[in-house]
């Protein structure tokens, strides 16, 4: 039987941050095993990275006027989709993120080809995306907006008239995808969503186990944005320099709040114990993760899963992360790392001591962790993928 030939759509086509790895990692697992796959998504590429598209469309600056409009409805990726869909002629479509630069007037051209959303973050029910308003609070009903969601009585209706045409234009969606029991929890029922939520658990590329080799240096790996958390971080650092002196913190990633944390590793007195690396390229993270004794998780908002938090574990390093969304999903606590209680900075330090303070309890979470992240795999997460696929396009594998 001939394989199925997929179209995966997303904003961005370099690797922006977890979702473009994800969307990297099961192409790669699908093209291995047969299928055809090809990927349609804006031309955006600030940093001048390899992109991995094999169609682009024209995208818009997100300084624009017209960007309110444009996450709504894009004239330049409707177009593009309806003429990849003529000359290429897709099984399944399948979304990954389409709120900023695809948009999901994409929707229109789908006809009736199956087609799958991936809920990767909470943009549909959320205006910031991160379920952080804009003042700076964790919101605690996605879905149901006011007007610190928005920060002006304009944005509120404009939110409220977005989130009707999604309902609308989501009716095409057969199937979404959640990468984990929380964040499907959190779209279970909510207005805009009129199909089946199916959770499959994103997956990585098997690393080989590498022994902690320092153990006097903490990382940090992802977006430098408020709802990471990474002013908790920072703070926790300055209280674990009191009774650790020599310790060492690496900052990796970049983000609207670079800046800010700086200034404030600054304030603290930091510049010695904490360096910011910038955004690294894929391939170097590994460097990081090998020379860490563990990794640190502090958001003070749900994470949808966090594949850098198993890539961690995969590697060998315990992960510290908030007891919060998807986290308390794949890190057990005392057993591959803490949980520790969201935005708690003096249960951050306590957790981080215990661990930097004895070796035996790290050094067999690093094992145990290892082990048991083995089941987060891109050949579960496609497997997954293939019975959902076949589901769809009443087909047998």
């Amino acid at each position: 039987m001939n394989k199925l030939k997929i179209l995966f759509i997303n904003d961005f086509g370099y690797r922006l941050g977890g979702v473009e790895v994800n969307l990297i990692n099961q192409a790669f697992e699908l093209r291995r095993r047969g299928y055809t796959i090809k990927i349609l998504t804006s031309d955006a590429n600030p940093s001048n990275s390899s992109l991995v598209s094999d169609y682009t469309f024209k995208s818009y600056s997100d300084k624009s006027l017209s960007r309110l409009f444009n996450q709504i409805i894009y004239i330049p990726s409707y177009l593009k989709l309806k003429n990849v869909i003529e000359e290429y002629q897709p099984h399944i479509i399948f979304l990954h993120n389409i709120f900023h630069s695809v948009s999901p007037s994409v929707l229109l051209a789908v006809g009736n080809i199956p087609t799958i959303l991936a809920l990767h973050s909470y943009e549909l029910i959320c205006p910031t995306g991160a379920i952080i308003k804009q003042d700076g609070s964790r919101c605690v009903s996605p879905g149901s907006h006011d007007l610190r969601c928005t920060g002006s009585l304009k944005g509120y209706v404009y939110e409220h008239i977005k989130q009707e045409i999604h309902r609308l234009l989501l009716k095409k969606v057969a199937a979404y995808i959640a990468p984990s029991e929380s964040i499907k929890r959190d779209f279970t029922n909510q207005r805009p969503i009129s199909s089946q939520i199916r959770m499959i658990y994103n997956g990585i590329e098997p690393a080989k186990y590498e022994p902690i080799k320092n153990f006097n240096r903490i990382l940090y790996v992802g977006r430098l944005s408020k709802e990471k958390g990474i002013d908790v971080l920072l703070k926790a650092i300055n209280k674990i320099k009191k009774e650790i002196p020599n310790i060492k913190v690496d900052i990796v990633g970049d983000g609207p709040e670079a800046e800010h944390l700086k200034s404030l590793s600054e304030s603290l007195n930091l510049q010695n114990t904490v360096f910011f690396s910038g955004k690294v390229e894929k391939d170097k993270v590994n460097d990081y993760y090998n020379k860490c004794t563990f990794l640190v998780l502090p958001s003070v908002c749900p994470e949808s899963f966090s594949l850098v938090g198993i890539e961690a574990l995969n590697i060998g390093r315990p992960v510290i992360g908030s007891n919060l969304g998807a986290i308390p999903e794949w890190l057990i606590d005392m057993k591959c790392g803490f949980l520790f209680n969201p935005g708690d900075v003096d249960n951050l330090v306590e957790k981080s001591l215990t661990l930097l303070k004895n070796k035996t309890m790290l050094l067999n979470m690093s094992k145990y962790g290892s082990k048991y992240s083995r089941k987060f795999s891109n050949d579960t997460n496609v497997d997954n993928l293939e019975k959902l696929f076949f589901e769809l396009t009443n087909k047998k594998i």
